[in-house]
């Protein structure tokens, strides 16, 4: 037997942050550089060989020129007298924004799949990134193929920034600011709701279901009520065009801009195509052509609260010079009624949260969400030919619960999102109790002073 020097990485948090983090792999032949009879001593000190590891997801692969440190070498004579001898250059280190502590305390309040994110508004650094199932990074490659083939809970995916789901209501507040911006709606512009449009078998609001309507409401008490009818009305003096053009602006075309390598950028209706007045009603409430992330969710609320400044997140401090800042040229008044309607969410007896996320010594800013959602079903490779061919049985099915927002009110601290996949309720009672809790804990952590 022999002992030979070796590492290897040890997390301390074991499964917090284990997204953010990302886990290691060994290199594959591809990536195995130099190997065609032209080695060279510099070559072995920078390039990859066989049996090297290499990030492959999150910060271990976004950091990992940062990361990766250089071989040192020795020269020996054959009499093994050393000639000359370069020790190994460590790689350096990164910082993360996330507070580690928080993020622990956040992780535990999810119990089934879904999202918690916290941002610094001022700065839009992350504190918190939590993505729901997580997997202990020490045990990983002795879980990795129980991670790889759970269908249903798909604990491998950072549904973040990586996952796509309709918006629901959460995008009323954007519209709101829309329609006031592009001048179809003022702040005395009120639409009549009796629980549907035009009639009781299409366009409803979700307040039908007890065979009343919300009556007449300005667009503060379109937000406070999250009444369907109002923004169908107002998605349809937009159209199509001028609702992607702001949800544009507010950066859901692209990528969420952690510059984590899993990002995905949101989906929006194609312009080259032709809409009916029934889709642009559609998209004001966030269903229909439109899937973004929980990120990009987030970072449209923390801009509203920062007066209309959307900003990249930031999650590596070394990263962060190349950070974003875009006004958006929002009026001040424009912004105040959207912040009215969003604080009425949570702090008016009859706000669609206030029954589930209300506290009492913390004024919140709120929009809770509800999105019609398809199932999710496994795919099938049925000729084994390594490619699903097929899908299969349905494993989850339900609406995607959303509760977004900022506080505190008059001088906003952190801006947060909470989403539950395939949920059995509404975004209120689903994320509101969440909402309470992470809220308590943010105040015991001082980031609401």
């Amino acid at each position: 037997a022999t002992v030979q020097p070796s590492h290897r990485r040890w997390y301390p948090y074991g499964k917090v942050a284990c997204h953010i983090i990302g886990y290691l792999g060994e290199v594959s032949q591809a990536e195995v550089r130099g190997r065609n009879g032209s080695r060279s001593l510099e070559s072995d000190l920078t390039d990859y060989l066989p049996g090297d590891l290499i990030g492959r997801s999150g910060i271990e692969r976004l950091c990992e020129k940062i990361l990766r440190g250089k071989r040192g070498y020795r020269c020996l004579r054959r009499t093994g007298e050393v000639i000359e001898e370069i020790p190994p250059i460590a790689g350096k280190n990164v910082h993360l924004t996330i507070d580690i502590e928080l993020q622990r305390e956040i992780s535990d309040l999810l119990d089934r799949p879904g999202v918690i994110i916290l941002l610094d508004v001022p700065t839009n650094e992350v504190l918190a990134m939590v993505s729901s199932p997580e997997f202990d990074l020490n045990k990983f490659q002795h879980l990795y193929i129980d991670l790889i083939t759970d269908h249903a809970r798909l604990p491998l995916l950072n549904r973040a920034v990586a996952a796509r789901y309709p918006p629901g209501s959460t995008v009323k507040p954007i519209i709101a600011l829309a329609g006031l911006s592009e001048g179809v709606i003022t702040a005395e512009t009120q639409f009549y709701c009796k629980g549907y449009l035009h009639n009781p078998n299409a366009f409803r609001c979700w307040i039908w279901k007890y065979h009343t309507g919300h009556g007449w409401l300005d667009v503060v008490g379109g937000l406070e009520h999250s009444c369907n009818v109002f923004f169908y009305n107002v998605g349809e003096r937009l159209g199509i065009s001028r609702e992607v053009k702001w949800f544009t602006k507010f950066g859901f075309a692209d990528k969420p801009g952690t510059k984590l390598p899993e990002e995905r950028p949101g989906v929006l209706p194609d312009l080259r195509r032709r809409y009916s007045i029934g889709q642009s009603r559609h998209l004001a409430i966030g269903q229909g052509k439109i899937v973004i992330t929980p990120m990009h969710v987030v970072n449209a609320i923390a801009a509203i609260a920062r007066g209309g400044v959307l900003m990249s997140p930031v999650l590596v401090r070394e990263l962060a010079n190349r950070q974003k800042h875009i006004n958006l040229g929002i009026s001040p008044d424009a912004i105040r009624l959207v912040k009215e309607g969003m604080y009425k969410v949570i702090n008016s007896p009859s706000g669609t949260a206030y029954k589930y996320a209300h506290v009492d010594d913390i004024e919140i800013c709120g929009k809770t969400g509800t999105a019609q959602t398809p199932p999710r079903r496994i795919r099938i490779d049925s000729d084994d030919d390594g490619q699903p061919d097929r899908w299969g049985p349905i494993v989850c099915s339900g609406d995607t619960a959303w509760l977004v927002g900022f506080a505190p009110y008059r001088n906003p601290k952190i801006a947060f999102v909470i989403m539950v996949e395939y949920s059995d309720t509404g975004g209120g009672p689903c994320c509101g109790p969440i909402a309470q809790r992470l809220i308590r804990i943010c105040k015991d952590f001082g980031y609401l002073q």
